[in-house]
């Protein structure tokens, strides 16, 4: 699946392969990570459920293991999944592979946090940590619609729930009055984690644009250093060039002069010359 064509990618990100590697190892280590987060989910679902009174049947036991079984079974694929083309797949297939555990991540976390009291739960805070998760894998665009999206859903969900247009669940945090329905607390609510969501995109997106121009800054860095290196070599065969082809004619002549073409040439006069020709055999082997 391509969910990125829509994005701001650099098209230079594809030249240098060592891009998708670093991308490549954030996608291993989101998995690596998730892994305890279902481990550690799991763990704090079940002791919630032994110390809460208003939350003992097998049913909703098993709908608060819901998003955590989701993390898991998602990882297990997404791992295996990983491993098997980590050789093959390019920058923009790594970003969407990230973009898809990020999917899978905020999918889970919108079922916890509805199914443990919506507005009124306090695990909305892990939405803001996947932001800045998503600044650290995607391009600044891309973490602006991240946000968005999350902000959009959250929303239409505490509006939907305080209009009594869907049902509310609250499966241990009980507060001692209920706020899911009242439109005050609602619009606070709500407004508070706008503002929350879009400061933190706001300043993910500022993160990831500076890093992005400091790549782009470096690579224009290495593309002028490319060329001057370009140049420099062609300087160098053209000196070389030059250096060696009156070398070379010296030990044409001197060959012609000790080969006795031009006459003959007395016995010391001929020794003096092939050490001459020797030596410049020498100079052209250097050159080379």
């Amino acid at each position: 699946m391509q969910f990125t064509g829509f994005m701001d990618i650099p098209s230079w990100y594809m030249e240098y392969k060592e891009f998708s590697d670093t991308l490549l190892h954030r996608n291993a280590w989101f998995i690596k990570i998730r892994y305890a987060a279902a481990l550690l989910l799991t763990i704090l679902i079940s002791a919630l459920f032994v110390v809460a009174s208003t939350a003992n049947s097998i049913y909703l036991f098993m709908l608060a293991l819901s998003p955590g079984a989701l993390i898991l079974l998602a990882n297990i694929i997404l791992d295996i999944k990983l491993k098997k083309h980590a050789d093959t797949w390019d920058y923009r297939r790594l970003l969407n592979f990230a973009l898809l555990q990020v999917i899978t991540d905020l999918t889970a976390i919108a079922m916890l946090v509805y199914i443990t009291g919506g507005v009124e739960s306090v695990l909305s805070l892990l939405f803001v940590f996947h932001i800045i998760i998503s600044a650290l894998l995607f391009p600044a665009r891309l973490v602006v619609w991240v946000s968005a999206s999350v902000v959009a859903f959250y929303n239409a969900f505490a509006w939907l729930e305080c209009s009594l247009l869907i049902p509310h669940f609250n499966l241990w945090l009980l507060l001692p009055t209920s706020l899911f329905n009242n439109p005050l607390y609602v619009l606070l609510n709500t407004v508070i984690f706008s503002g929350v969501m879009c400061m933190s995109a706001l300043l993910a997106y500022r993160i990831a644009a500076d890093m992005i121009s400091q790549q782009k800054a470096l690579y224009d860095l290495y593309q002028k250093l490319e060329l001057a290196e370009s140049q420099k070599q062609q300087y160098v065969i053209a000196i070389v060039h030059e250096i060696k082809q009156p070398v070379t004619a010296v030990t044409s002549f001197l060959e012609l002069v000790t080969q006795n073409v031009l006459g003959e040439v007395p016995k010391e006069i001929a020794t003096v010359l092939q050490k001459c020709i020797a030596r410049n055999k020498e100079a052209v082997v250097m050159i080379n």
